[in-house]
Formats: C-alpha cells, sequence, structure tokens
C-alpha cells in the first residue's frame, strides 16, 4: 500500500487548493436521497488475482504471431486473463479465429483459454503492455470477452499510469490489485453492456462452450484427447458437439484438439536441453517417431529445424486448417 498512500499525500498536498475547489462542485451536484438507509452496493468485491505486466517492444517478441485461418503461425492459449495495450505500433489480434485491430491508445483482453496471435503488425518497434492476471467469473469480466479493442479513456489512462508507477515501485504491493481492478472498471465503463437479447444469449452459450473444450484441452495437453471423451464431460454427442464447434471457430474439433498437444510440444521445444524423445513421451506419443511425423504434418518441418529456428529467431508455418474429417 506504499505507492497508493504516497500518491494520496502528494496529490493532497501538491495540489490540495485545486482538489478542494473540484470537490466543493462536485459536493455540491449531489442530490438530497430520498432515503438514508443507503445503497447496496456489491457484497464482495471481485479483485484480479496474481498479476504479471510486462512490454513487449519489436513485432518479433510476439512469439507466437499470425492467423492460423491463413496458415500462418501458430497461436497460444493458457489459463490467465491477458490485457493487452497498444501504446505504440498497430496490428491485428486473432482471439479463437477472429481478428480485432489493436490501435496506439486501445486496450483489448483475451479470456483464459482462448487461442490468440498477432498479424499485420505496421512497424517492427512496438510499445505494447501486456497484463496477464487470474480473475472469477464476473460480469465485467464476461462482458469484456471476445470484444473488439476499447479506447482508453482519460481516466483508465490515469489508472494505467498509477498502475505501472506502483508496479515498478514495488512488485508486491498490495495496491497494484486495487489499481489493476480500477483499470478494469475504467475499461469496462467504455464497452456497452450486452444485450440481453436470445441471439445474444445463444452466442454466449457458444463462447462458454468454447471455453469449456479449451480448458479441457489444456488440461490434458500431454495426451491425445478424443472427441468421445470430450463430448461426455460437455454434455452433447459427438456428432453435434462437432457440427457446433465448426460453426462457431470454422475449424474441425479434431484439428483444434490436435494444436493443443502440438503447442505444448513448442513450449517444450524452446528447451534446448529436453531430448526429442522425452518430448514426445511428455506429449503423450507413442514413439519419437510418430510424434516427428505430427509435428512434421503441422508445421512443415521436423521438431530438430523448428527448434534450430527458434535458435535463429524465426517463426515455424502453422498447422493446417483445411476442413479434414474429425
Amino acid at each position: 500500500m506504499a505507492y497508493l498512500i504516497n500518491f494520496i499525500a502528494e496529490m493532497t498536498f501538491c495540489h490540495s487548493q485545486d482538489l478542494l475547489v473540484q470537490l466543493e462542485q462536485r459536493a455540491r451536484e449531489l442530490d438530497v436521497p430520498a432515503s438514508y438507509e443507503g445503497i447496496v452496493g456489491e457484497s464482495a468485491l471481485s479483485l484480479p488475482l496474481n498479476m504479471l505486466i510486462f512490454c513487449r517492444r519489436s513485432a518479433a517478441s510476439l512469439s507466437w504471431s499470425g492467423n492460423p485461418i491463413a496458415s500462418n503461425t501458430y497461436p497460444h492459449q493458457h489459463h490467465r486473463h491477458v490485457l493487452i495495450v497498444a501504446l505504440k505500433g498497430s496490428g491485428l489480434v486473432w482471439i479463437d479465429s477472429r481478428g480485432f485491430m489493436l490501435e496506439p491508445g486501445q486496450a483489448i483482453l483475451v479470456s483464459p483459454y482462448q487461442k490468440h496471435s498477432y498479424t499485420d503488425i505496421t512497424s517492427s518497434k512496438i510499445t505494447w503492455l501486456f497484463v496477464t492476471f487470474e480473475h472469477s467469473r464476473c460480469e465485467l469480466m464476461d462482458n469484456l470477452r471476445s470484444r473488439p479493442a476499447s479506447p482508453l479513456s482519460d481516466q483508465a489512462l490515469r489508472s494505467l499510469g498509477d498502475l505501472l508507477a506502483a508496479w515498478r515501485t514495488d512488485q508486491r504491493d498490495s495496491s497494484n490489485i486495487l489499481l489493476l481492478a480500477l483499470l478494469l472498471r475504467w475499461i469496462g465503463r467504455e464497452v456497452p453492456l450486452r444485450r440481453r437479447a436470445l441471439a445474444t444469449r445463444h452466442g454466449s452459450a457458444i463462447s462458454a462452450l468454447v471455453g469449456k473444450i479449451n480448458r479441457i484441452a489444456f488440461e490434458h495437453r500431454n495426451r491425445a484427447v478424443s472427441i468421445e471423451e470430450v463430448s461426455a464431460k460437455v454434455g452433447m454427442s459427438p456428432s453435434h458437439l462437432r457440427a457446433t464447434f465448426r460453426k462457431a471457430t470454422g475449424q474441425s474439433l479434431g484439428n483444434h484438439l490436435r494444436d493443443f498437444r502440438l503447442q505444448y510440444a513448442c513450449s517444450l521445444l524452446a528447451d534446448k536441453s529436453r531430448r526429442l524423445a522425452g518430448i514426445a513421451e511428455t506429449c503423450g506419443y507413442e514413439s519419437q517417431f510418430t510424434f516427428s511425423r505430427a509435428f512434421s504434418k503441422a508445421y512443415g518441418c521436423s521438431p530438430r529445424a523448428y527448434r534450430a529456428r527458434l535458435v535463429e529467431g524465426t517463426v515455424a508455418r502453422a498447422p493446417s486448417t483445411r476442413p479434414d474429417a474429425d
């Protein structure tokens, strides 16, 4: 809380007169309450947890860069929320096969287990801020899910500046969480609430289904997961699940489940100390040969060649997105 206390003290002593004038004006604008019982707010404020802030300064540093639909490069996914703020440089952020343009002064949220990647970055030098965190499900997070990039208001920009200053002062300061919660609230105010129409509820249900499938695939990415297994967990028949998933994402469910294991293998290949046979076993392949064949079919190169490209700083091709049978 040290930064928050110092910030309040600075505002009080350096700008006290201006603040008093503003506060007096706002106080006089308040209505006389019809009742003195108070207004009921949220019984428990939902706060983000386990926050991490970092900056990407070049297009090359966006390691998972590309649109899987266009067969460019391989997307990424994980269990945390990712708030991306563009401060310099523009580009497309692909979230679950949908492309959203991100311009300087805008922010976009990637929800847990959503596949995301980047393409069409306008400059080799960028300044994109990443804030990753965990958060329980709530109306604010649901409302920001799969939304186009939102312009940051003056209040949001000030909150972001306060958050960065506090983070640099002390990353373990609990006020960081409060400042992030405030920033998310300001961003949420710029996004209209989702309409409660039947079509929107249907879209939310589809989004929740895809999220559940992604969570199952992520949790079992070290082995092959069958469509029958997934369908049993989500309570749908395999045929209906295949058709629903393809309609929602434009991809076959079989390829989608395969992608999670391959992405896990890619992350392990980045560790040069790991042997290929060990990676194949960790990812649930019967043998190194089976692993290499699946990897080469998806990426157009062997795991060994892919590792060499990682060392060189180049990016491998994405898995094919042809409409294969599941």
